[in-house]
């Protein structure tokens, strides 16, 4: 018996010889997108973690800056020095240490004050009590990674006149 082979099966689909290397190439296409999406993601989320680094960096920063702020204006030998200073501009930097237990990073703080004219302040006898005003300049830094903040702040001391 001959029986005639044809290309169709009884379920009237083409046979194999047709599909051979289809389900490979779909299947390829499909893992060539996955890993585009999988590797996006990842570079999302290192940039996110690098943003977040560089936020708590910048706090850290801004803390000192802050504390050396502080520290300069409970320090009052740090006006009667700048005050009997007798050039009137700036008074030696004074450096204040700043511990942080979570960073692995050294943490470095310091201030300068500038004395500026002093002014009779109103409502006190003139003559008697004169205005200070100080510039008080404070800067935070960690100095491995490059990061920096300054922040400025004036005040003003009320005292006697000293001439």
């Amino acid at each position: 018996m001959n029986r005639v082979h044809s290309k169709c099966t009884h379920t009237g689909m083409p046979s194999r010889d047709k599909q051979d290397g289809a389900a490979l190439f779909i299947g390829l296409m499909m893992l060539i997108v996955i890993a585009i999406i999988g590797v996006s993601g990842v570079r999302s989320v290192v940039m996110e973690k690098n943003m977040a680094t560089n936020n708590q960096y910048h706090m850290l920063v801004f803390q000192a800056a802050e504390s050396a702020i502080e520290g300069t204006l409970a320090d009052s030998t740090a006006f009667v020095d700048a005050i009997n200073t007798p050039t009137s501009g700036t008074w030696p930097t004074r450096s204040y240490a700043l511990t942080q237990g979570y960073s692995a990073q050294p943490v470095s703080s310091s201030a300068t004050i500038e004395v500026g004219t002093p002014t009779i302040p109103v409502g006190y006898s003139i003559g008697e009590f004169v205005a200070y005003p100080f510039t008080i300049t404070a800067d935070g830094a960690i100095a491995s990674i490059n990061a920096a903040d300054t922040h400025v702040q004036t005040a003003s001391k009320i005292s006697p006149y000293l001439e």
